[in-house]
């Protein structure tokens, strides 16, 4: 129980003296398994934090730089092709959206005009039917900003994740 012990500490001693190293560093100790340089412990617990930071180890024979590394953990969770395609036909619709309710306004402005020119007056529904034509370039205008803050959106949530990654790839050099 005692020897247990002792090899617990001595490798917990190993850790956290190997946790600060570079992630070169520890493949490198790894890869090259030199156990005249590093004991079997050390070279054990090197494989272990490299697990514990990258996921996988590639194989020894494999050569594997970080932006390798980075570029395989980016395409896990989105493929940036589709999200800018995503971003652009929200971007295209939104005009298209905001063109129709342009048009239905004027549409309807212009059936107004011909109903007054024809005499149809009754004061509250024509109050009414005013009220109600300029709400359309309104709600046209409001489908037009939610569909841009989706398109602008996903482009800003894209540049916020290159950047974490890039500044991932900082702080592991």
């Amino acid at each position: 129980m005692a020897k247990n012990t002792k090899l617990d500490n001595l490798r917990k001693q190993i850790y956290e003296s190997m946790l600060p190293k570079e992630t070169d560093e520890l493949l490198e100790i790894w890869r090259k398994g030199d156990c005249e340089e590093w004991t079997e412990t050390a070279i054990d617990v090197a494989k272990e934090i490299l697990l514990d930071r990258l996921g996988e180890i590639p194989l020894e024979g494999e050569q594997q730089d970080e932006s390798q590394i980075v570029s395989n953990d980016k395409d896990i969770y989105h493929s940036e092709k589709n999200l800018l395609k995503i971003s652009s036909w929200a971007n295209i619709l939104a005009w298209v959206v905001l063109g129709i309710y342009i048009l239905i306004f004027i549409g309807r402005i212009v059936v107004e005009i011909q109903n007054i020119n024809q005499g149809v007056t009754t004061t509250m529904y024509q109050a009414w039917t005013w009220f109600s034509m300029l709400s359309t370039p309104a709600i046209g205008l409001v489908y037009f900003l939610i569909l841009q803050a989706i398109s602008e959106g996903i482009y800003m949530l894209m540049d916020i994740e290159e950047n974490g990654l890039q500044l991932l790839k900082v702080k592991k050099r």
